[in-house]
């Protein structure tokens, strides 16, 4: 009976061993596949739209509701590329947290004043993990998808605190970090050329800017006997051009708006 109890003692333990080394696994969330580049650029255009709403709101060209109904109504129309780009976030709880605010948001008006400070302070925690998911990611595409998405919950989270009766200082400060970050891993390489023919006093510089998603623009300055003819390419007008169905662009925006 002894020898019998054992067997049976080391079996119920290999059967709860097995149970939870594979019950994690089985949980973990699906990270979806990486939007096309026209849906990017859709929801990049988004997230400049609402953090140009907050910045109208904060210099008084626009009240707290009416902001709140146009960022509500921006994030509204293009709803179900914004959830594609924020599935594809590479960390399962940023993930999780971008998704469920941008479906949650359109309920903004009808949270109790609990139920909305918790949800701001949800937000905020949100945006806080993307920044430090930014902070380590080195793949172009993972980064991309994570600055695309803090494109568009940074200025729900500051309309949320705002409605909550919070502090807004302390957020811009962790967006305006992040999106610095996604600034300087995504910007586009930009290469010079020049030519000239022979015998002759003209002298062109080609300027190519180029996204890592293939995306790129180009610029031409013309010198005759030195001297420059027309304007001088603005390279970061390139970058911005190049990066334009990317994350980098709307972060430019986003730091010049916070």
């Amino acid at each position: 009976m002894h020898k019998v109890r054992k067997r049976l003692t080391r079996a119920a333990i290999a059967g709860a061993l097995a149970v939870v080394v594979t019950a994690p696994i089985g949980a973990q969330p699906a990270q979806a596949a990486i939007p096309p580049l026209a849906a990017t650029k859709l929801v990049v255009d988004v997230g400049i739209r609402l953090v140009k709403l907050w910045s109208s709101y904060s210099s008084g060209s626009l009240s707290l509701a009416d902001a709140t109904e146009q960022i509500v109504a921006a994030v509204d129309t293009a709803k179900n590329e914004i959830i594609s780009h924020t599935e594809a976030i590479a960390t399962a709880q940023v993930r999780a947290c971008a998704t469920r605010h941008v479906i949650e948001l359109a309920d903004i008006d009808h949270f109790n004043p609990d139920v909305l400070q918790t949800w701001a302070q949800d937000a905020t925690a949100c945006v806080t993990l993307a920044d430090s998911l930014l902070a380590t990611l080195t793949t172009k595409p993972a980064i991309d998808m994570a600055g695309v998405a803090l494109g568009i919950v940074g200025p729900v989270a500051l309309i949320a605190r705002q409605r909550a009766g919070f502090s807004t200082a302390g957020l811009s400060t962790v967006l305006a970090h992040a999106h610095q970050i996604v600034v300087t891993k995504l910007v586009p390489t930009c290469r010079t050329s020049s030519s000239q023919e022979p015998g002759f006093p003209i002298v062109t510089v080609n300027y190519r800017c180029t996204q890592y998603n293939g995306d790129t623009a180009s610029g031409m300055e013309t010198y005759v006997n030195g001297e420059l003819i027309g304007s001088r390419v603005s390279v970061t007008k390139l970058r911005l051009t190049a990066g334009a169905r990317s994350a980098y662009t709307g972060s430019v925006r986003a730091l010049s708006a916070l």
